[in-house]
């Protein structure tokens, strides 16, 4: 996917178990957030 505008990130089933799945989510949200602003950076 080098060259596009596309990017992947895996998340794996251990991450989304309760314990944990709160942080994981504001991390991905994270990860989108800057990612996408990014490719507007001058």
């Amino acid at each position: 996917m080098k060259g596009t505008d596309y990017s992947k990130r895996t998340v794996w089933e251990c991450r989304l178990k309760s314990a944990v799945r709160q942080q994981t989510l504001l991390e991905i949200e994270y990860y989108i957030n800057h990612t996408y602003l990014e490719r507007f950076r001058p």
